[in-house]
């Protein structure tokens, strides 16, 4: 079988498009998974320093709270003081609860009870 003048020339050229078609349009997808794995990468370690920088606020605050109620005076260990004994006993009406909503007073002192 032998091919027309015009067959001759077209399949080779359009063989030759195809291919460079096809070794285009690989070279772009890998250029472009390459780009979008780096914009990912980019964005998870800005996140992981954000998150970071999160954290360290969050702990520095926690820290100063503690530091804060440890130099208050009810918050340290029980002693004999009356102050601390006023504060860990409970009061009369916990003897009711669970029936009532005085329980919540239970552990309050009686200044804090009377508000």
């Amino acid at each position: 079988m032998k091919l027309k003048l015009r067959s001759q020339i077209l399949l080779p050229t359009f063989l030759v498009v195809i291919v460079g078609m096809a070794i285009a349009t690989l070279l772009s997808y890998e250029a472009s998974k390459d780009a979008l794995q780096d914009t990912i990468h980019d964005q998870m370690k800005q996140m992981t320093v954000g998150l970071s920088k999160q954290i360290d606020n969050w702990v520095a605050d926690l820290t100063s709270d503690i530091q804060t109620l440890a130099r208050q005076e009810a918050m340290r260990a029980p002693s004999s003081s009356p102050t601390a004994q006023r504060l860990l006993l409970p009061t009369t009406s916990c003897k009711t609860w669970p029936k009532s909503t005085a329980a919540m007073n239970c552990w309050l002192s009686p200044v804090e009870t009377a508000r």
